[in-house]
């Protein structure tokens, strides 16, 4: 049997081996957290920036909205589909703005939202020249 002596320096060599793999994995993870951050942030700078372009009009973009528009079997466009992935919020503002101006029988745009725990029929507005205008100068 080993002596006590023996076994406080076993219990010290452990406790220190221990300690290190701690100290280890905790700078670990805050090199993790830095990256994550500066990740995040350079996510968050890119994003805000009016680098990215508009497929239609070429004008710088914060925010993007998609357009898609299919035409079914034995149309004029017989099961053509055309998607714009790219297009800036005037775009699409003034496309919803054209849709609900075209309207003849007392529907609007609100009648084909897609509801969601974000946005309601009570909460979404009909587009006007001025909310085309908003959104073509970014001013949300």
């Amino acid at each position: 049997m080993s002596s006590l002596e023996e076994r406080v320096e076993y219990l010290e060599k452990l406790v220190y081996t221990q300690t290190q793999r701690i100290e280890l994995l905790a700078n670990l993870v805050d090199k993790v957290s830095e990256d994550y951050i500066d990740n995040a942030n350079d996510i968050m700078n890119n994003d805000t920036e009016l680098d990215h372009q508009c497929d239609i009009t070429n004008a710088s973009k914060i925010d993007d909205c998609n357009i898609t528009i299919e035409f079914g079997y034995g149309s004029n466009r017989d099961m053509q589909t055309f998607s714009f992935p790219s297009v800036s919020d005037g775009v699409g503002e003034a496309v919803l703005k054209f849709i609900n101006d075209s309207f003849t029988n007392g529907k609007t745009i609100l009648d084909f939202l897609r509801e969601s725990d974000f946005h309601s029929k009570d909460d979404v507005d009909i587009p006007t020249n001025e909310t085309v205008q908003n959104a073509k100068n970014n001013i949300q």
